[in-house]
C-alpha cells in the first residue's frame, strides 16, 4: 500500500529537522489536534495574521492551487508565497505560507526542507500567466474587501 504525503507528514511530526519541522498539538490521549510549523530563523505563524488576511489567503490558495498525486519539481512554498503576496497584497513568511497550505489540505513531500515541495498541478493558476501578465488569479472583489 502506497503511503500518502499526509500520512508521511504526520509520521514526521515532532521529529526536529535542521531546516524545518512540525510540532504536533495533541490532546490527553495523544490524538493530533493540529500542528505548528517551525522553520529555521522564522518564528511567525499563520495565526499571527489578521483574521481577514487569513481568510483571503486561504480563499486565494483554494482558487489558485490544484492538487495532483505526484510531486511537482521547480516550484516551492517560497516561490508560491511570493505569487500570493503580489496578488493579494498580504505579506507572509514562508513558514506562514506553509501553515496556510496545510490548512488547505496540501502536505509537503518532505517536511525537513526549508522550502516545501507539494503534489500540485503545473496547470494550477498560481503557475500560469494571466491576462494582466502576472501569475495567479485575482480574487473577486467581494472576497478582497
Amino acid at each position: 500500500m502506497k503511503i500518502t504525503n499526509k500520512e508521511r507528514f504526520y509520521e514526521a511530526a515532532d521529529r526536529h529537522g535542521y531546516w524545518s519541522w512540525v510540532e504536533a498539538i495533541r490532546n490527553a490521549d495523544g490524538t493530533i489536534l493540529g500542528v505548528s510549523v517551525h522553520s529555521k530563523g522564522e518564528d511567525e505563524h499563520f495565526c499571527d495574521l489578521f483574521e481577514a488576511e487569513q481568510e483571503k489567503a486561504l480563499a486565494w490558495i483554494k482558487a489558485n492551487v490544484i492538487p495532483r498525486e505526484t510531486p511537482l519539481d521547480g516550484h516551492t512554498s517560497y516561490g508560491m508565497k511570493h505569487v500570493l503576496e503580489h496578488r493579494t497584497n498580504i505579506y507572509m513568511t514562508n513558514n506562514q505560507f506553509k501553515e496556510a497550505m496545510l490548512l488547505c489540505g496540501f502536505y509537503p513531500v518532505t517536511v525537513d526542507e526549508l522550502n516545501w515541495h507539494y503534489c500540485v498541478s503545473r496547470k494550477s493558476p498560481i503557475f500560469r500567466r494571466q491576462e494582466d501578465g502576472r501569475d495567479g488569479l485575482l480574487l473577486p472583489e467581494c472576497v478582497m474587501d
